[in-house]
């Protein structure tokens, strides 16, 4: 894990796999088909894995894949500063007689410490042809794809290991022959796996007590094979790594590491009063530089100028974005509908429901793609990992682990494919608390409904009031991992968090380059497709009635009285109009339609947002429902595929309840800051204590009946009624 797996895979297939600088970024296999030469290669991504001896369901499927033969080859991807780590791997390859080929990645970094690999000496010892690679400059990708396909088609000999001589192998292979026939699995083999108890292994031998309690009689053999395989490692790195050459007097030479001085910048990085301020500081100006805008008016509907300019870059792109969009299609295309004497239904239904609203959201395009541009320096970087390790202690409380802040991380880009990556938790109790928290984290989506309120609201402090709403689904999702740890079913104990924190690396052009255009190219996919779609039908729901009656907007069309239906569940909250629960509605699709939705609500509307929400307190309020309420159809699917329709379904309730109360909260301080309503305060209070009670009345409706401990009844001993002393 963390080598460059999914990185080599993309140089060698020209794909573009999400890739991170952690462990875990790939949860499911992937494939890819290319020609190399006359050769037609079909390679597979399997997720990374440390041992045959798996323990998490993504290591499960590298296993499964591994032991089943379907293959011609195998490309065993090491990481240079980590070579030692990374054979242990290797020779249970060996010991599984599976055919396969060694890339030693990131070579380029091995360059800078002075250190020297001898590859051909590993390569005669272990009889596996070992390739330098960079997959970063992509330097020997070629001579690997050249080496697997000759492995592939070459006759070789079994490679005998001579440490495998040290240890009780023929004993145990007495022991199990009988039963190791209807494996499919060698014997030699089944034997190596059960000197180490692997219980995968073990389970598919079937092995009476009797042979069980044979083997064991034969001693600590786990740590034994161990032993064993790491002292043939570090018989051959000893001979095949050679430290920096000796300088000369009066020069200097970069010690270790690919990084200089790493260890001092994570002393005040990691720092345990330093790192969340920090962090929180790092994410400011990213948002800054993204958002932040100096009094800019709601500029890319028509009829609009923008005479103040946007200071900061994401915005001053999207600004410029609307004006093409208003000026060069807008416009012409108005004045030709009107040239030919259009019905007034048609030209509003290209003009303000398709140009307007498809390019509304597209207009966010720049700020989407640099967001993602300044995450992915973080990642890159190797700060995020660093990110997780200061986490976890905060997580741990929650019942959660360092290892879930991955997961977490993955849904401010999509909330869908982060789900996936909570495969990676080995608890499972962890793992669906995780599943149920992503959401809460504030996905790309969201991002262009965020820029749109924020912006004629907030102004200059609109990047403050987007940060505080990344924040807020953080403490949410905190929230909910403490509260759900109370329930017995997912309570866990803080797991052990084991994690390899990787050196800082500086990104290259390539790579941030293919990230701006695969960001770029899926935006305006979605633009172009789902949104089109959408913009159409949402432009027809709100200006037909059910009886199709063009009615040019309002509260009689039929997102009218859908959303004038809901409005009044809204009208605490700050938002209650029907503009304002309508495209809530279409939220459930996607979550950038919500912007368009509001982008042709308000062109019909004069070009102005203001009329939707009752106060700027109503527009944050809002924010925070859109950042909090049930994510969109695709990330439900999968949360439904991970943990089952009944979770998924509770999960749904959960996020609309916390949406709910979350933006009623931010809606009463909103108007106790802006407009000193003391009554916001109380009506906070009163709500607080309704809440608990009926929390409280539920949680002892869900304990009546149940068995406690040393109870011999149900619901009759004083724990049950609240006593404190157990019962006999």
């Amino acid at each position: 894990m963390n080598v460059g797996k999914t990185s080599l895979f993309n140089e060698l297939t020209d794909s573009f796999m999400h890739v991170g600088n952690w462990h875990g970024v790939t949860v499911e296999s992937a494939e890819k088909t290319f020609a190399r030469g006359d050769t037609l290669i079909q390679m597979q991504d399997l997720p990374g894995i440390y041992s045959l001896t798996a323990v998490s369901p993504e290591e499960v499927v590298s296993r499964d894949a591994i032991l089943s033969g379907e293959y011609d080859v195998l490309i065993n991807v090491c990481e240079v500063n980590n070579l030692c780590r990374n054979l242990y791997f290797t020779l249970q390859l060996l010991e599984l007689d599976a055919p396969f080929v060694i890339a030693v990645n990131m070579v380029d970094e091995l360059e800078r410490t002075g250190k020297t690999i001898d590859y051909k000496y590993i390569s005669d010892r272990l009889g596996v042809p070992v390739i330098p690679v960079s997959a970063k400059y992509r330097g020997g990708a070629d001579k690997l794809a050249d080496a697997a396909i000759a492995r592939a088609a070459a006759r070789r000999a079994r490679v005998r290991l001579g440490y495998l001589d040290k240890l009780p192998l023929k004993q145990v292979a007495a022991i199990i022959a009988p039963n190791c026939a209807g494996t499919g699995y060698g014997l030699e083999w089944c034997a190596v796996k059960a000197l180490e108890r692997d219980a995968y292994v073990l389970d598919a031998l079937g092995l009476t007590a009797a042979q069980t309690a044979a083997i064991e009689r034969l001693g600590d053999t786990q740590s034994a094979l161990a032993e064993a395989r790491y002292g043939f490692i570090t018989e051959i790195t000893d001979r095949a790594v050679k430290p920096p050459a000796a300088t000369a007097p009066g020069t200097r030479k970069r010690a270790s590491g690919s990084s200089p001085g790493y260890p001092v910048i994570d002393k005040v990085l990691l720092n345990k009063y330093l790192a969340l301020p920090i962090f929180l500081l790092i994410m400011a100006l990213i948002f800054f530089l993204t958002f932040a805008e100096i009094s800019v008016p709601f500029s890319y509907l028509p009829g609009e100028g923008f005479e103040n300019m946007p200071v900061m870059p994401g915005a001053y792109l999207r600004m410029h974005i609307g004006w093409v969009i208003r000026n060069a299609l807008y416009e012409p295309a108005v004045n030709l509908l009107a040239h030919i004497n259009a019905p007034e239904w048609t030209i509003a239904l290209f003009a303000s429901g398709v140009i307007n609203g498809v390019g509304g959201v597209a207009a966010f395009l720049p700020q989407i793609v640099l967001l993602f541009f300044f995450l992915a320096l973080l990642e890159d970087t190797g700060y995020m990992s660093r990110v997780a390790f200061m986490t976890d202690g905060i997580f741990g409380r929650a019942g959660l682990s360092g290892r879930s802040a991955f997961t977490l991380m993955m849904g401010f880009g999509c909330s869908a494919a982060a789900v996936l990556t909570a495969r990676n938790l080995e608890s499972e109790a962890v793992r669906k608390k995780t599943v149920l928290l992503t959401p809460f984290m504030s996905c790309s989506a969201r991002m262009p409904v965020y820029a749109l309120i924020a912006s004629p609201f907030f102004g200059e402090l609109s990047f403050l009031v987007i940060l505080s709403v990344y924040v807020i689904g953080i403490a949410a999702a905190l929230l909910w991992a403490w509260i759900l740890n109370r329930i017995p079913a997912l309570k866990a104990e803080q797991p052990d968090f084991i994690m390899e924190m990787p050196p800082y690396r500086l990104p290259t052009a390539v790579r941030v380059s293919k990230i701006i255009a695969a960001n770029a190219e899926a935006f305006l996919i979605r633009v172009g497709t789902l949104i089109f779609a959408m913009s159409v039908i949402m432009w027809i729901l709100s200006n037909f009635t059910f009886c199709f009656a063009y009615v040019d907007g309002g509260a009689h069309s039929m997102l009218g009285v859908l959303g004038g239906a809901l409005a009044v569940l809204f009208r605490p909250l700050g938002f209650g109009t029907w503009q304002a629960a309508g495209s809530l509605l279409s939220g459930l699709i996607a979550k950038e339609i919500v912007a368009e939705s509001l982008v042709s609500m308000a062109g019909a509307a004069g070009g102005s947002l203001s009329g939707f929400f009752a106060s700027p307190a109503g527009a944050y309020a809002y924010l925070v429902f859109v950042l909090l309420y049930v994510p969109c159809i695709a990330a439900v699917g999968e949360i439904a595929k991970e943990l089952g329709c009944k979770l998924a379904a509770a999960s749904a309730a959960m996020q609309l309840g916390t949406a709910y109360i979350f933006a009623y909260i931010a809606y009463r301080l909103g108007l106790f800051f802006t407009a000193r309503d003391f009554g916001a305060i109380i009506s906070i209070v009163i709500s607080a204590v309704l809440i608990i009670a009926a929390a409280r009345i539920l949680y002892g409706l869900l304990r009546k009946g149940k068995l406690c401990r040393g109870c011999s009844g149900r619901g009759n001993c004083r724990v049950c009624k609240g006593g404190k002393k157990d019962c006999k």
